[in-house]
């Protein structure tokens, strides 16, 4: 989804993916209530119709005892893209 007014924050400094909105006092959830009460209409829609977002893949550089680990026991290698 879209950010026009950059209110998404990464959740920490692996993040790829902008989603949480923070709120530091009241006034804020005021402030931003027509863009919130929009932009969950269409997080229902995209999830009614299926739509995700596309996930970015990414050439992680192992160390190389982890590398050996992982050939070692396949046990470990399972859900490893």
């Amino acid at each position: 989804m879209k950010d026009p007014i950059s209110v998404l924050e990464k959740r920490g400094p692996n993040t790829r993916n902008a989603g949480m909105i923070r709120f530091l006092n009241n006034g804020q959830v005021a402030e931003t209530e027509p863009m919130l009460t929009s932009s969950l209409a269409k997080a229902v829609t995209y999830a009614d119709a299926g739509i995700k977002s596309s996930k970015l893949k990414a050439n992680l550089l192992l160390a190389d005892e982890l590398s050996d680990a992982f050939d070692a026991g396949p046990a470990l290698t399972q859900g490893r893209q």
